[in-house]
């Protein structure tokens, strides 16, 4: 029996080359599963947005539509759910008519924008939804940053970095912490106290972007060059 009861607005950045699934993200979001009524695709109480094969952007007209649902009751459901896979492909007038939802969402609903980046999204629509980052560790032509980070050229390093530093602030720090995590479980470090000081120094990294206005760009790189 499905049991959520939780609400507001997420964006799920999907670092993975798939498109995660409606199950994987609420799993993501929640630490649970959940067994709908229906499956996700005939769930009355459940719709999913996505960019149009001959589209390139989501417009507002769909948006509104979705924002009539969210206001409805649930029918079978505890939440009336919203997925925006895409996101980043949202006009920025469709962008602006999910605001009061997101500012104000309805008891029940519960909101996913899936998109690659948040830099892609209006920092209005940042400010109002919680952030967790969607990496598909079964895939493995995605190429695993965290395990290799400690191969990396000097080159490579710096380029992550850079494109890290693109992110906001919170997406970085997620970055950082599931970093410490894959480092406390690769084989490639087997002296405890050099894995130590390399997780010091990402707590670091991690506490100056949280308390400081450190650059996050020159941050990144001092942490990747020095880890």
């Amino acid at each position: 029996m499905y049991t959520m009861s939780m609400n507001g607005a997420y964006i799920i950045v999907n670092k993975s080359q798939n498109k995660p699934s409606i199950e994987t993200i609420l799993k993501l979001t929640s630490g649970h599963d959940y067994n709908f009524h229906n499956r996700p695709e005939d769930n009355p109480d459940l719709i999913s947005i996505d960019l149009e094969e001959d589209k390139k952007s989501i417009g507002i007209a769909v948006v509104k539509q979705a924002i009539k649902f969210l206001a409805e009751r649930p029918f079978q459901e505890k939440n009336r759910i919203l997925f925006i896979f895409n996101a980043d492909k949202l006009t920025d007038e469709a962008q602006n008519s999910l605001l009061k939802t997101l500012e104000e969402p309805p008891e029940q609903a519960l909101i996913f924008l899936i998109s690659r980046s948040t830099g892609a999204l209006l920092d209005t629509i940042n400010s109002r939804c919680r952030k967790l980052v969607f990496r598909d560790d079964t895939n493995v032509s995605k190429p695993d940053t965290e395990n290799n980070i400690l191969n990396m050229s000097v080159g490579e390093r710096l380029a992550l970095a850079e494109e890290l530093a693109k992110e906001d602030k919170q997406t970085i720090i997620n970055y950082l912490n599931n970093l410490a995590l894959e480092l406390i479980n690769t084989k490639e470090i087997q002296n405890s106290r050099v894995l130590a000081k390399k997780l010091e120094k990402i707590s670091n990294r991690i506490i100056d972007l949280d308390n400081t206005n450190v650059t996050a760009r020159l941050a990144l790189e001092e942490l990747f060059m020095n880890i």
